[in-house]
């Protein structure tokens, strides 16, 4: 986590209670523009979801997934998301 953006969003991952309490609080950061939010919630998610033992926490799913579908244009920034989630799924132990 080499940005305060970027420590900002781990630190908003880590200390949800739940995936809509994480999307909520990635909701709520205001710093950098969309699309460099939206590509750094990607990027840490990723860092999160392989230093995770085994990657078997659906949370990280349910978090991109919660983002992608947020309505009007934060969701269209959060199509990138989409296709993160997408590429979760295919990790070993992830998708069978």
């Amino acid at each position: 986590m080499n940005t305060d953006l970027r420590k900002c969003i781990f630190v908003a991952l880590q200390g949800a209670e739940d995936d809509v309490h994480a999307c909520q609080r990635l909701c709520e950061i205001t710093m950098g523009t969309p699309k460099q939010r939206t590509t750094d919630i990607a990027n840490v998610v990723v860092h999160c979801c392989l230093r995770d033992k085994g990657f078997q926490n659906p949370f990280y799913a349910r978090v991109l997934s919660g983002l992608a579908e947020l309505p009007g244009k934060e969701g269209k920034e959060n199509q990138i998301l989409a296709g993160v989630l997408s590429g979760l799924a295919e990790l070993p132990g992830e998708g069978g």
